[in-house]
């Protein structure tokens, strides 16, 4: 339970009524009353005194306990430690409320608030803590957010940890990245000294995997030996343990035979995980990557899951970028949890709190940590009902963590829970025990000799007879002692191996104690874990998920607009999907054998159940001509019912009208269903906002460039019409007023690919519908040209003027032209980059690829994928190269802007700067 504390107690005493005397018995009372309520008070133990090396303390202690903080850890003179609370929780026979109390119910954290916070500093290692503050009765979190924003320094490690609710579960970190490689290659088990190659052929993926730190963003990628012509390799990130697809980039066409290729995905993680990278192609054009089978195997080329291969792939993390700042809000938390930072918060509430804060203020932790960094915070608010009563809060708390305390009279613990293991070859005559820095108990043992060994398998079908053997690579085990864990009896055996069956429906995993005998004498005890299953459990806990994704993927459709929910839940059949499960769910009911237990996981797997739904792709107010290579003008055209012979001028002047008259953007949302390995978009949603800039005086459409009245739904009747012939949808616009149009369709469509554009009646284009005409461009009027069809060769304006009069226009002409060639290189230069040591650090970075071997496609393709815009790169390949940055340039100053580009080079490189990765300016 967190508590608030607003209030303090003051006790005065007054020297009329109070002698001296009894103001030191009541100060003396007091330190007494402390040492009573905070303290702990050893009384005995039943530890075992005879062990082997790998045996685990066995036994019980025997304590008293007054106000002492949960968190304190139990430590030995052997391996391995716990927390008192840990502990207490791991004993089958003790209850809170009955065998000890806690000072907050369920012995939860407890915060205290100091006041309202803008901003702290962060100590390195240290955490602070912040929250939101809630009051009120039947709480219902709706919304929360909060931006972060930091001066932490750039590094390869997370600068900056956020864990809301303060539970070491959901952290989210800075996923920012610097744009440059931390230079640690990470592999599987691919051996490189091999060399045999597999082609790689479509429809089949090639993984390994591998175990990766933490990063904001991945290099992946692979040494690939060129097949013939226009490869198409694809690199996908997998996570490990879900099978889920977290990212996929392109890399591009080998520029050598045998060469390393890879590429960026934007995929942040806060900690160290196993992943599965693999690559694919659609082409088939004999592209090989090294392939061997020897052992150890972490790749595949047959599924997750079936290690039997190696693949020549690595990974590489990116660093995180300095000074991050990041919003944490519903969608953002989403994308990283499958839950929104609001669902998560009202849970909490409900879980500590029964949704009652009415009492007194309830606190949501948020705990910051990393490197040091001093910390501000903006936009923060929380919104939630209480007593269905909409409030807002846009406080955020400052808050110290206090450990929950715990007070228990004769508390008797098993410490063999705490699993103090003692290792082979220990010479300890004697067991002491810690709780924090205080020494329990110290009590001699007797340690025999021992040796390591493991025991398999560790996963047993439910119901079997399987065989468990005790294995060692330094003795021969020649007898060995099975206590299985499920109370049944003890099983001496003159070898090895025990055959043993587990009939306790009830548990998934037992403890196994196995003591092992060598040939030379020796004698060792460890204890294992065994998971236990049948189809039976399996089929159960499968049906129990599949309703649960069924109730998250339920809320996530609702968490978008209402107009999107009915098209969801259609595409997504999870009403039929739901009818299935329970017709599954009946079949489990009614079976009886394992035979129709196994039919039932067939039925399962079959279901294809997604496992999530999300958006995994967004765009926001880009140009609506983004699309115009997809701009097809036949639409306005067959609208018009006339018909147009150049197509592709036609097609210019539309776009050059509809830019000059609007200023239109679209924006989109790709959302995908997570199935069990892979990830399908099933629904694209637009926004088109028109937008216009002045007045027209001409009929004018939105041609939305797909029948999306078939192929998806709109928000609104907006009188769309259709093409009779092909059924491409477009309006009439009111072009006095911006009008936005939102609409979905289904599948996996970007905003380049939709084709939609604004055109007026073609009557108000420049460009004469009825004639066709030529016009070749030469100068001359020829017998098939005149003025209307081709003014550009038929015009008889033309312009006189005298020598001088040309000769002083030509020199003002030079004049203005420098000027303005100046003018716009700096303002252009500053429109790209408004920070100029951006475009420096740019031009470096491009001088170091060059440095490193990178190839200048490689290096464009690089920040391309860090969302550099090609108009910058082209800018600062250009300025590294002296050569003309945008119009054409008469080369007055490029030498000297040159010189001071290789200087700053120069001033970020340790050593002079190499000639050779700079080329030679030329006046291009």
């Amino acid at each position: 339970m967190i508590k608030r504390r607003d209030s303090s107690v003051k006790i005065v005493f007054s020297k009329n009524y109070f002698p001296k005397f009894l103001f030191f018995s009541v100060f003396i009372s007091f330190l007494m009353i402390l040492g009573v309520f905070a303290g702990v008070n050893y009384i005995a133990n039943s530890v075992h005194t005879s062990y082997s090396a790998g045996e685990a303390i066995r036994g019980n202690i025997y304590l008293t306990l007054s106000n002492y903080p949960g968190e304190s850890i139990f430590t030995s003179n052997f391996l391995g430690n716990t927390t008192l609370l840990s502990l207490i929780r791991n004993q089958s026979n003790l209850s809170e409320g009955v065998n000890y109390n806690c000072s907050s119910n369920g012995c939860l954290s407890d915060y205290s608030s100091s006041g309202v916070t803008q901003g702290l500093s962060l100590s390195s290692g240290a955490g602070s803590f912040v929250g939101f503050g809630i009051e009120g009765s039947q709480i219902s979190v709706t919304d929360a957010q909060l931006k972060i924003i930091s001066n932490a320094q750039s590094s390869c490690a997370p600068n900056l940890y956020v864990d809301v609710l303060d539970d070491g579960q959901d952290i989210l970190a800075n996923t920012q990245s610097n744009g440059l490689s931390c230079g640690l290659r990470y592999t599987g088990c691919y051996n490189p000294s091999n060399n045999n190659e597999a082609s790689i052929v479509s429809g089949r993926e090639y993984c390994e995997m591998i175990n990766i730190s933490a990063g904001p963003s991945f290099i992946v990628g692979g040494k690939i030996r060129m097949g013939s012509s226009g490869s198409n390799l694809t690199m996908s990130l997998y996570e490990e343990s879900s099978g889920n697809l977290l990212g996929t980039c392109d890399i591009i066409q080998n520029t050598q035979v045998f060469q390393d290729l890879s590429c960026v995905i934007d995929y942040s993680s806060s900690n160290t995980k196993s992943y599965y990278i693999c690559v694919t192609t659609s082409v088939d054009n004999n592209d090989k990557i090294g392939w061997e089978t020897s052992t150890p195997n972490c790749g595949t080329a047959q599924g997750f899951g079936s290690f039997s291969s190696d693949f020549d792939l690595f990974a590489e993390t990116m660093g995180y970028s300095g000074s991050p700042s990041f919003v944490v809000n519903n969608s953002e938390y989403e994308k990283i949890f499958s839950s929104t930072l609001s669902q998560t918060i009202n849970d909490y509430i409900q879980d500590h709190y029964n949704g009652n804060c009415q009492n007194e203020k309830c606190f949501i932790p948020i705990r910051l940590y990393g490197g040091s960094q001093t910390i501000s915070f903006e936009d923060s608010k929380i919104n939630y009902e209480s007593v269905s009563v909409p409030v807002e809060s846009s406080n955020l708390y400052k808050l110290t963590y206090d450990s929950p305390k715990i007070s228990a009279t004769n508390l008797s613990l098993d410490i063999s829970k705490a699993n103090f293991v003692i290792p082979v070859g220990s010479t300890q005559t004697n067991f002491k025990l810690y709780l924090g820095e205080t020494q329990l108990f110290k009590k001699d043992i007797s340690i025999a000799k021992s040796f390591i060994f493991d025991i398999t398998p560790k996963v047993v079908a439910f119901g079997q007879s399987a065989r468990f053997k005790a294995l060692s690579s330094t003795v021969n085990i020649t007898s060995t002692i099975w206590e299985f864990g499920d109370g049944s009896s003890r099983q001496t055996i003159n070898g090895s191996g025990a055959y043993h069956s587990y009939l306790d429906r009830n548990k998934s995993s037992f403890d196994l104690n196995v003591t092992a005998f060598s040939s030379n004498g020796l004698r060792a005890t460890k204890q294992f874990k065994v998971f236990v299953g049948n189809p039976r459990e399996i089929a159960n806990q499968t049906i129990l998920d599949y309703k649960k994704r069924v109730i998250n993927i339920t809320s996530k459709i609702n968490s978008y607009p209402a107009w999107v929910i009915p098209k969801m839940n259609m595409i997504l059949d999870l009403g039929n999907l739901t009818l299935k499960i329970n017709s599954i769910e009946s079949d489990y009911l009614n079976a009886t054998v394992e035979s129709e237990f196994q039919d039932v996981m067939v039925e399962l797997i079959q279901l294809d159940m997604p496992v999530s739904i999300a958006t995994v792709g967004s765009g926001e107010n880009f140009p609506l001509s983004v699309g115009h290579e997809n701009v097809n003008v036949n639409y306005l055209e067959q609208i018009e019912n006339k018909d147009i012979l150049d197509n592709a001028k036609l097609t210019d002047l539309v776009i050059g009208w509809m830019n000059s008259h609007f200023n239109p953007e679209i924006s989109f949302k790709n959302v995908a269903k997570f199935n069990e390995f892979g990830t399908e978009t099933f629904i694209t949603l637009f926004t088109i906002n028109t937008k216009p800039v002045d007045s027209v005086n001409t009929k004018t459409y939105l041609i939305f460039g797909q029948d999306i009245k078939n192929l998806g739904e709109y928000k609104s009747d907006y009188d769309v019409k259709s093409i009779n012939t092909i059924g491409v949808n477009y309006v009439i616009l009111d072009p006095s007023s911006s009008q936005t149009f939102e609409f979905l369709i289904e599948g996996d469509i970007d905003a380049e690919s939709l084709g939609a554009y604004i055109a007026p009646s073609l009557s108000a284009i420049n460009f004469d519908v009825n004639i066709g005409g030529e016009c070749n461009l030469n100068n001359i009027c020829d017998s098939n040209e005149d003025k209307q069809t081709c003014p550009e060769d038929c015009s008889n304006r033309w312009f006189k003027f005298t020598l001088i009069g040309w000769i002083i226009l030509l020199i003002v002409g030079f004049i203005v032209y420098i000027i303005l060639q100046e003018w716009y290189k700096r303002n252009y230069q500053k429109h790209l980059f408004p920070e100029i040591n951006d475009l420096y650090n740019l031009v470096n970075f491009i001088y170091n690829a060059r440095k490193g071997g990178v190839s200048d496609s490689e290096i464009k393709s690089k920040l391309r994928q860090q969302k550099w815009s090609g108009e910058k790169i082209r800018f600062a390949f250009r300025k590294i190269e002296g050569r003309r940055t945008a119009m054409f340039e008469i080369p007055l100053f490029t030498r000297r802007e040159h010189k001071q580009i290789v200087t700053q080079i120069s001033n970020r490189q340790a050593s002079g700067v190499d000639a050779r990765f700079i080329k030679r300016h030329s006046f291009v």
